[in-house]
């Protein structure tokens, strides 16, 4: 099934090209996030293939998931991440929370049933891994 991306991005809080210096549009994206959001900013970067599709769509939701479940942020707020999403040119940057939710509506699956078959178990910082 091909993927339609204008919903997610119409959910863009900073939108750049790909021309533009890499490392000063990620430091305006992060900066912008964490005045809007809060959190620590932490970029998943994703590459958007010429024909996207529920695929690829399901492979990006896992790579948020347990991307950020590494990094201590997890969900269902998923607060500190977003999606750096590289398509036609320009980078998108969407919050996670906001990306996961719009991309499971797309793959008919809920949030939290994504979260549940991706996660690796990863404990919270300070937390005991499960059945330890």
């Amino acid at each position: 099934m091909r993927i339609q991306l204008q919903s997610l991005l119409g959910e863009s809080f900073h939108t750049a090209t790909e021309t533009e210096d890499g490392q000063k549009i990620l430091t305006e994206a992060r900066e912008r996030y964490v005045s809007r959001y809060g959190g620590i900013g932490h970029g998943v970067e994703v590459e958007v293939p010429a024909e996207p599709d529920s695929i690829w769509l399901t492979d990006v939701v896992r790579q948020i998931v347990t991307e950020c479940e590494t990094k201590g942020i997890v969900a269902p707020d998923w607060n500190g991440a977003f999606v750096s999403l590289h398509f036609r040119g320009k980078v998108h940057f969407i919050p996670a929370k906001l990306f996961v939710e719009l991309a499971c509506k797309m793959l008919g699956m809920k949030p939290q049933v994504a979260v549940a078959r991706f996660s690796r178990g990863v404990p919270r910082p300070g937390e005991a891994r499960p059945g330890a």
